[in-house]
């Protein structure tokens, strides 16, 4: 798998854009930056001599050519398609978003959870987004059709699956004969869209898409051939991979095994310090509140969810505290009269003191170095 291409395309194009009141490019902006010989054309060489990719300097070209032709039409009949020379850079924005500008600029701050309870797979990915975003684009295959391949390294690549038997009054589960997927961990999915966007994981700071993209083939992996949607009467497809374990997210992003510690039999000082030594050595590591929580917290206390998972991004064994990250990117604390306020300033972000850890958080999950 090649991934998503990595380049600084979005980067290079954005210096280009000498009017900063606009999100555009105009034909001239695009000529002044790489018209190398001033000749008043573009060629693919030019443009790639700029830093810009194969398909990003073909893509511009082909544009191109297409709004010169419009250009040579329309100005017959008066009409200026300056606007149209923008879709140069919205097309770029489309082909690019959901990994806009590489690993470098892959954030925790695009993991946006919306309505759908996948806080296991989110947690884990905020953990790796963190840790090793490289990985991240790893998962992500483009195709030239514009669907997105992601490829879990922790999920079955083959998978033999019950052809069910289909009678008058429903679905039979379990019903044979089987037969076996191949490649059954890779995931085909189009684009999320607006409303998928809306309801489910949103866009994440910088725009892109790519959270929503892992979130939603994970789903259609749990619709394929999970357990919830195949073999649960009425179970709604499109809900198959609500709520899992702290560590499901964990072993299908990574492919590797997790150790489990239940954070009221393990000693401060050893959850500090296994953090510690798996964050130097970056691997992920996630914290969930089953169980526990704080659902109705006093004036100026938190409110955590009593069945949520959180990244864990920092330890500080010095001063005892844990810094977590909730993948919905909010703080929620009891304000006056008993009015909940949501704080996103700090983006799902909080430093805990052990005596907090221990009071909302019930399990720790690590990542190991051992493959499953």
């Amino acid at each position: 798998m090649s991934g998503i291409p990595l380049n600084n395309n979005q980067t290079i194009l954005n210096s280009w854009n000498t009017n900063k009141t606009d999100k555009g490019l105009t034909l001239n902006e695009i000529k002044n930056a790489a018209d190398t010989n001033k000749d008043g054309k573009l060629t693919t060489d030019e443009l790639k001599s700029k830093g810009l990719s194969d398909s990003q300097s073909s893509k511009i070209i082909n544009t191109i050519n297409t709004i010169d032709i419009k250009d040579k039409f329309f100005s017959k009949i008066g009409i200026k398609t300056d606007s149209g020379q923008r879709v140069i850079v919205k097309l770029f924005e489309m082909d690019e978003k959901a990994l806009p500008g590489g690993s470098e600029a892959i954030s925790v701050t695009d993991i946006q959870q919306g309505h759908r309870p996948t806080c296991y797979l989110l947690g884990a990915t905020s953990a790796l987004t963190h840790q090793r975003p490289q990985d991240i684009m790893k998962l992500i295959e483009k195709n030239n059709d514009g669907t997105y391949t992601v490829t879990f390294p922790g999920l079955p690549e083959t998978k033999k699956v019950n052809v069910p038997i289909v009678t008058p009054l429903g679905i039979i589960p379990f019903a044979q004969p089987k037969i076996e997927i191949k490649n059954a961990n890779k995931i085909t999915v189009q684009p999320p869209t607006a409303e998928e966007l809306k309801n489910y994981t949103h866009k994440g700071l910088n725009n892109s898409t790519w959270v929503a993209i892992v979130d939603k083939a994970y789903n259609q992996y749990c619709q394929n051939y999970g357990v919830k949607a195949n073999y649960i009467p009425s179970y709604p497809q499109e809900k198959a991979s609500d709520y899992g374990m702290p560590w499901e997210g964990v072993q299908a992003l990574t492919g590797n095994k997790t150790e489990h510690y239940m954070v009221d039999l393990t000693r401060d000082s050893k959850m500090l310090n296994n953090i510690k030594e798996a964050l130097d050595d970056k691997r992920i590591v996630v914290a969930c509140t089953i169980g526990k929580g704080d659902t109705k917290p006093e004036k100026g206390e938190l409110r955590m969810s009593n069945a949520h998972v959180f990244g864990i991004m920092g330890v500080d064994t010095k001063n005892k505290t844990i810094t977590v990250r909730d993948p919905y990117g909010q703080v929620q604390y009891m304000g006056d009269n008993k009015k909940l306020i949501d704080d996103r300033s700090k983006d799902g972000f909080l430093v805990l003191g052990m005596d907090k850890f221990n009071k909302y958080f019930t399990d720790l999950v690590i990542e190991t170095k051992n493959k499953l």
